[in-house]
C-alpha cells in the first residue's frame, strides 16, 4: 500500500534489502512506517484512496459496502503525510 505514496523510497527499501544490507532495509521501513500505520487506521483501500485523492491522483469514491473515510482518520492520514511533503 505504501508504494502507491512512496514508491522510490519503497523500490529503495527491496533495493537496500535485495543488498544484504538489512540494518539500512529496517531503518528506511521504521522511517516510513507512521505512514504505513495510518493508511491501515481504516479498512483498505479507504485511507489510501484519500490520501491519494489529497494528492490528487484519484478520487476517492468507494464502492459499497465501503464508506468515506472518516473525519478523525482522514486527518490522521493526512498528518502522517505531511513529513513526506505529500500534502
Amino acid at each position: 500500500v505504501i508504494a502507491n505514496l512512496l514508491p522510490r523510497q519503497s523500490r529503495e527499501v527491496v533495493e537496500t534489502f535485495h543488498r544484504g544490507d538489512l540494518a539500512k532495509a529496517r531503518e528506511l521501513h521504521f522511517r516510513m512506517l507512521p505512514l504505513i500505520r495510518a493508511l491501515f487506521v481504516e479498512t483498505n483501500p479507504i485511507p489510501v484512496k484519500a490520501a491519494l485523492h489529497a494528492m490528487g491522483i484519484c478520487s476517492d469514491e468507494l464502492r459499497l459496502p465501503l464508506t468515506t473515510i472518516t473525519p478523525a482518520a482522514r486527518e490522521q492520514v493526512l498528518a502522517a503525510m505531511r513529513p513526506y511533503g505529500l500534502v
